[in-house]
């Protein structure tokens, strides 16, 4: 834009240069025409400058404006995506303390969902996961959210994995590895929990920039 807007002056300037010269050939006073023929003359010059620096000045302007009226277009965009990362963030963060919630630190509960004996609807691992994978990385606004959704996506899918092995594997884990098991689980939430609120530092930072209302 910045090289388009140089051409631009450029172009005003030539034609400026071009409108003088044929001012001076055309308009510039004989003797016999006395002080009226100068000053019309000069008056004519000095308009054809006027003219010239404000179109320069209007070109500018609009250049201006628009570059103002893009950068706030992406700063609502970014605002708008930041959002929905974090709205789609939080929803599966709800799923995994739903799980949790469900379990209550028990491996006897654990043990009941594996040998058969209480129900557990497993889409709930694959909906932690899938809810993250809605966010296509390459289209964020920001290196800043990027650095916060893919190591909460990867968390997310690592302990829906670990959920699943332990409900696969519940008749050869002892307390210790129930215990660490649902250790996981908590350290799991406590760092989605940070991504998260740090998404939503970046999005009250973008909101502060563009100063919505």
């Amino acid at each position: 834009m910045k090289t388009f807007r140089n051409v631009l002056e450029v172009a005003f300037g030539i034609l400026v240069i071009a409108l003088l010269s044929i001012s001076l050939s055309t308009l510039w006073p004989d003797k016999e025409y006395g002080l009226s023929g100068w000053i019309q003359a000069v008056g004519s010059i000095l308009a054809i400058l006027a003219a010239g620096q404000i179109a320069t000045l209007q070109s500018k302007r609009q250049f201006e404006d628009a570059a103002r009226l893009q950068h706030t277009d992406r700063a609502h965009s970014a605002f708008r995506i930041t959002r929905s990362v974090i709205e789609i963030t939080e929803n599966a963060s709800d799923l995994l303390d739903k799980v949790v919630e469900e379990f209550g630190g028990s491996g006897a509960y654990v043990i009941g969902i594996g040998s058969g004996s209480l129900t557990f609807d497993k889409q709930i691992l694959n909906d932690m996961r899938d809810d993250l994978n809605l966010i296509v990385v390459y289209e964020l606004p920001s290196a800043r959210l990027i650095s916060q959704v893919i190591p909460a996506r990867a968390i997310m899918r690592e302990i829906a994995r670990e959920i699943e092995v332990a409900i696969a594997n519940y008749n050869t884990l002892d307390a210790l590895d129930y215990k660490e098991f649902f250790d996981r689980l908590s350290y799991a939430q406590r760092r989605v929990g940070i991504h998260i609120r740090r998404m939503k530092r970046i999005a009250n930072s973008v909101e502060r920039q563009i100063e919505i209302k």
